[in-house]
């Protein structure tokens, strides 16, 4: 069957058959095979947020990445998929994610088990791939639940996970000295990484 240009972009047939992207998949898929990937050691401390009324403290379990069908669209995941979004310090978790009013964070530190692959995307796409997936999109054309400008990030995710790389990694938007971390959905928790321990 052939694709139709005015199929809008999100559209995932559209995607899946767009010459362009069976490029780009083709291009990460070479990367991976000549073992151009991030190494998130094991042993690496990492950390995780979330925002809860101010006093309460989660238990470990509620840290973990949102179930499928409940996370809201993201960077690197689209609506309803589970990805762990983590960070390799304290600081910059808490400049990403807003604090509401009568809120506070709490704080999850974890540790890997084993090594995990992750896809380098700075590294590999440079600033032109960075304005691709830019935060300037104008008020009037977002979207509460899906934002436009997560749509190429999205498809370099799903063809990451289709290839076998364990996630992303990625230079924090808010802190040039920050790194941050998407881990795909195929790890076991407590076995594959754990949660040490959770603060506000």
């Amino acid at each position: 069957m052939k694709c139709s240009c005015l199929v809008p972009l999100f559209h995932k047939i559209y995607v899946a058959c767009n010459p362009v992207f069976g490029k780009l998949d083709q291009f990460i898929k070479s990367l991976y095979q000549q073992k151009k990937w991030y190494i998130l050691s094991e042993n690496r401390i990492i950390f995780r947020t979330r925002t809860v009324a101010i006093g309460k403290l989660l238990a470990k379990e509620e840290l973990w990445e949102p179930p499928y069908g409940v996370s809201s669209h993201g960077r690197y995941n689209d609506m309803g998929a589970s990805v762990l979004y983590c960070a390799n310090n304290k600081a910059v978790i808490k400049k990403e994610i807003d604090l509401p009013s009568g809120c506070n964070y709490n704080i999850a530190k974890l540790i890997l088990h084993k090594d995990m692959r992750l896809f380098p995307i700075n590294n590999v796409f440079g600033e032109e791939f960075n304005g691709l997936i830019s935060e300037a999109v104008p008020m009037q054309q977002q979207n509460i639940n899906f934002k436009q400008q997560y749509i190429i990030s999205n498809i370099v995710s799903a063809i990451c996970l289709k290839i076998g790389y364990d996630g992303i990694v990625y230079r924090s938007t808010k802190d040039d000295v920050s790194i941050d971390y998407a881990l795909f959905d195929n790890y076991v928790k407590g076995k594959d990484i754990e949660i040490l321990s959770v603060d506000i």
